[in-house]
Order: C-alpha cells, then structure tokens, then sequence
C-alpha cells in the first residue's frame, strides 16, 4: 500500500470482499457441490482474505492519522464527516460515517471479543479465549465488565454496520461526555443578484445551539447455560442476537422515537424536521 498522508476510504474494499465471500457461499451451497465450484469457492475466499488484510492496513493508516489529529486539536476525531465543535470545551469533533470505526480521542483497538467474554464470564469456560480470560481476572473482580471504551466500541460499530440510518448516510459524533452542546444554523442568509455599485440587502443568517445527550440503549435477555456450553456457534449467535437488537431499536428512535422519557426524538416527531405539501403524484 503507497504511503499518504490521506483517509483511505475502506467501503469499497469490505463491499469487494463481502461479494467475494457471499459468492463462495453460493457455491457451497448446493446439495453436492462439484470439484470445481469447491476450487472456486476456496480462490474466492482467498481472494477476499488478501482484502481482509489491504482493509486492515488501511485502517491502521487511519488511526495513526487520527490520532495524530486528535493530539493536534485537543479534541475527538474518529472518521471522515463533517467537523463540529463543542461549545462548552471549543474541542473540535470529526463524526464518524457508515464503515468507518466508532471511537474516541486516545482510544486504543481491543484484541478482546466482547461476545467471548461473556460466554467465559458465564460458563468458566475460558478455553480458547485467552485474551478474554486475562481482561477478566484483571477487571471482573473490581466489578467492571465490558466497561472500557475499546471493548464497548466494538459493540456501537456491529450495531451501526446493521443500522439503516447510518446505512442511509447518517453521521455518528463520539462524546467524551454525557452531554455536549453544538453550534445550530436556525436560519440561512439569502443571496441576491445586485447590479455593480448598488447597495446590498442585509440577510443576516441566524445560530442556535442544540445540546446532544447520551442515552442507554439496552437488552436484557436469558440464555441457558447448556446452550453456550454445547453449541459451537453460541458466540456467533449472540452477537447477531444483540447487534440487530440494538440497530432495530436505533433505528426506530431515530426515525419514529417520540421523545418520551429515555426515548430520544426522531425524524417523524421533531419541530426541526421541515414538511412540505406535495400538490401532485409522486
């Protein structure tokens, strides 16, 4: 990979290995695959393990970039959307787009899969989850668990990657706090063509401020013992479980969450969402 000093865009890349991938599945999933649709399937798999590791790089490269930025700014940096800037600290704050990883200022990416840690923290079975075993003694005893910023923000970047808002171009901005306030724009200036030497009408565009607030999206569910202890995929179950749970609910909050209690305001009920009348067919 050429050095730069630029953000390398991995989507194209994830989508180029998902379609490896998927092809591969099909491939294999006939009653009786043939020789050559086995060969196949394994060149393609092949094919998207060499992306897996240009997408890697790539993002090594971004987080050294980021980094470097956020120790520049004294602020949160995490993708490539558009910069905000907190009123009450002056930090500025890089949002995160679809693809992109969910972190914060100093972050550092945990080897720890959360959903072999709960597994382990549940069954005492630690076998083949060495990495998972060593943040529990440490940690656990405490009364922490799942706690630090690196382990949790593998959770946020399943969820958003299922997301259909996030899918459809919505931004994420990572918090340092419960709380942080934004600058708004509450009206536009206007533009006006004027003839050379004429004065020019005053349309003096207006700001607010809109405070953002963090809230908790949770699942509480049972899982039986016996099921993590025989079933093989237990682990990948859960994760799926979990992460279309959350990104189900995000997505309802914020397009139908009618501002109640916890239940953050979305699109359908906010006063800031402009509606306009359609006199004709669509």
């Amino acid at each position: 990979m050429t050095e730069t000093t630029q953000v390398i865009d991995p989507r194209e890349m994830q989508e180029q290995r998902a379609e490896l991938l998927d092809a591969a599945r099909k491939l294999l999933d006939g009653d009786k695959p043939s020789m050559r649709d086995i060969a196949d399937a394994r060149g393609k798999t092949s094919e998207a393990e060499k992306i897996a590791l240009e997408i890697a790089k790539a993002e090594l490269h971004n987080d050294g970039l980021r980094g470097a930025y956020a120790a520049k700014m004294g602020g949160t940096t995490s993708g490539t959307g558009p910069m905000f800037r907190n009123l009450d600290t002056g930090a500025e704050i890089r949002a995160v787009r679809h693809g992109e990883s969910f972190r914060t200022a100093g972050d550092t990416e945990s080897r720890v899969n959360p959903f072999k840690l709960i597994a382990g923290f549940l069954t005492n079975d630690w076998h083949g989850r060495d990495e998972e075993r060593s943040y529990a003694q440490g940690t656990l005893t405490g009364g922490g668990f799942m706690l630090p910023s690196g382990v949790s923000s593998k959770l946020i970047n399943l969820a958003r990657a299922e997301s259909i808002v996030s899918k459809a171009g919505a931004y994420s901005l990572p918090m340092e706090s419960e709380t942080m306030r934004l600058v708004r724009i509450e009206s536009d200036p206007i533009a006006s063509f004027v003839p050379e030497g004429q004065e020019i009408s005053e349309t003096s565009g207006t700001f607010g401020a809109v405070e953002l607030r963090s809230r908790g999206l949770c699942i509480y569910s049972e899982i039986s013992i016996e099921f993590l202890r025989n079933a093989s995929n237990a682990e990948n179950v859960i994760r799926d479980m979990m992460t279309k749970a959350i990104a189900t609910g995000l997505d309802a909050a914020c397009l139908n969450g009618e501002g109640n209690n916890e239940e953050p305001t979305g699109l359908l009920h906010s006063d800031q969402v402009t509606e306009s009348a359609v006199g004709g067919a669509f």
